[in-house]
């Protein structure tokens, strides 16, 4: 049983049961308790659409299905928080047998120095990725959300129903293509960030082999050393790409519920 339950069932006082089955009971209560409030919500929403005219099972359905995304939606949030947890418990393991190693100061700020790297330039790649990856997408969910947004009244106060159409349009037109610039802008943008912070990391890279080669055999990192900064670095990597997958998920979510 996970330590949540554990600690739960700690304070509870029963000689007469097992470890194990108090936190069972304990599981079944909860699971009880949630079905509960779950028949009385459903009986709740029965009452009032009890009283709605024309109320359809095509309605009902949308209403499960818009509450099931609300509870994807969590699901995604707390699987990210739950690995994040992971990824960090991993970099403090990966800090600390780097440390038993008894590196010297120079190899200590040398892995610092180049985590800080590592992050920056993975940071700066996802995010080139993601608004790369969005441009298309954006650009049809706004291309739909712009035809329910409000026009300027003084477009919504012209009398002739041709002109107002047209004007209209012609206003939904200049929003998209406004709103697609600067996706594009803040698109070269982030390319040129992470090609800055690529270059800066590979020439890190290849000052620190270069300077290894120079060293006196017991002043050069061990093969341990090397290969727990390279454990590190992926580590940093697959946190950042993790993030950025659970960004692009909830950002999906949010198009297919609008």
């Amino acid at each position: 049983w996970s330590f949540e339950i554990r600690s739960r069932i700690k304070h509870v006082e029963n000689a007469n049961i097992t470890d194990d089955e108090k936190c069972q009971l304990f599981v079944d209560h909860c699971q009880k308790k949630l079905n509960d409030q779950n028949e009385m919500y459903r009986n709740q929403l029965r009452y009032r659409t009890s009283h709605i005219v024309d109320y359809t099972s095509a309605m009902e359905l949308t209403i499960e299905n818009f509450v099931k995304q609300g509870f994807m939606y969590q699901r995604i949030e707390y699987d990210c928080r739950i690995a994040l947890v992971q990824y960090h418990y991993t970099d403090a393991v990966l800090k600390r047998q780097y440390l038993i190693e008894k590196p010297n100061e120079n190899q200590i700020q040398l892995f610092k120095r180049l985590c800080k790297f590592k992050y920056e330039e993975a940071i700066t790649k996802y995010h080139f990725n993601s608004l790369k990856q969005c441009i298309p997408e954006h650009s049809n969910f706004n291309s739909i959300r712009n035809q329910l947004m409000g026009k300027p009244s003084i477009i919504d106060s012209i009398q002739d129903g041709t002109i107002r159409k047209k004007l209209s349009k012609h206003y939904i037109e200049v929003v998209e293509q406004a709103k697609a610039d600067i996706m594009i802008l803040a698109r070269d943008a982030a390319e040129r960030q992470m090609c800055q912070y690529q270059t800066k990391y590979n020439m890190e890279m290849n000052q620190m082999w270069q300077h290894e080669k120079i060293l006196p055999t017991d002043q050069r990192l061990t093969s341990t050393m090397i290969h727990l900064m390279e454990k590190r670095l992926a580590n940093i990597d697959a946190r950042l790409e993790f993030i950025c997958k659970c960004k692009a998920q909830l950002f999906q979510l949010n198009t297919n519920v609008l």
